[in-house]
């Protein structure tokens, strides 16, 4: 019986350790987002603009 309950102790604090990281790997991926589409947003005025000589630069993938 106390091996039961400590094995789900050790499961939930496991659990609760996945759910932290994948919390924090979603704002940095979030925050790399963001900027990408920043600088994505700087490449389509610089192709708006350069179109009529010839520039394409291509956007930046988003990360996943």
């Amino acid at each position: 019986m106390f091996e039961g309950g400590f094995t789900g102790m050790i499961e939930g604090i496991v659990g609760i350790t996945k759910n932290i990281f994948n919390g924090v790997i979603g704002f940095i991926e979030n925050f790399i987002n963001t900027a990408i589409s920043g600088i994505n947003k700087m490449i389509t005025a610089a192709n708006s603009a350069g179109g009529k000589i010839g520039l394409s630069i291509p956007t930046v993938p988003s990360v996943s």
